[in-house]
């Protein structure tokens, strides 16, 4: 865990001019990696009351404790993008999985694709589909301004 840590210091050290952002990613991925091998530590002893290894533990959980706490106020903007991210790819992921059942429940009521395959009909269509519907409701939600006023335009005309 020091090793870890120390670094972790030592790329945080590092002159941007030198390393660049670089140098706060390893830093970053260092001391997660500190963070982790704590928490690993602390999860893998067995619980002691008394004694010298007992006040081992109550000391090393407050280590880790307080690197923890260091750790969310340094990399506090790191932490925001990968909150951020994980939350969009899991709306992704639940998107592609909705856009999959549908067509999964749509593909037996189409005619011509009942002499396809039983794989084709269960993992690929669906795969694929919801992959398509996916870019499609991408493309739509990009270009909304303009769909709306093409859409308000042609309502005029008439």
């Amino acid at each position: 865990m020091a090793i870890f840590a120390t670094l972790s210091l030592f790329a945080n050290n590092q002159p941007d001019k030198e390393v660049g952002s670089v140098g706060n990613w390893l830093s970053f991925l260092l001391f997660t990696l500190a963070i982790l091998v704590g928490i690993e530590i602390v999860g893998n002893f067995a619980p002691v009351e008394q004694g010298k290894l007992g006040w081992f533990q109550h000391v090393m959980l407050a280590t880790i404790f307080f690197f923890a706490i260091v750790w969310v106020r340094t990399y506090y903007p790191y932490l925001v993008f990968f909150v951020i991210m994980t939350v969009g790819l899991a709306v992704l992921l639940l998107m592609f999985v909705m856009f999959s059942m549908i067509i999964r429940r749509m593909v037996p009521k189409i005619s011509w694709l009942k002499n396809k395959s039983q794989r084709a009909r269960e993992v690929l269509f669906p795969m694929y589909g919801g992959m398509l519907l996916m870019v499609m409701f991408f493309v739509i939600s990009t270009h909304i301004r303009s769909i709306v006023a093409l859409w308000q335009f042609f309502l005029r005309g008439k």
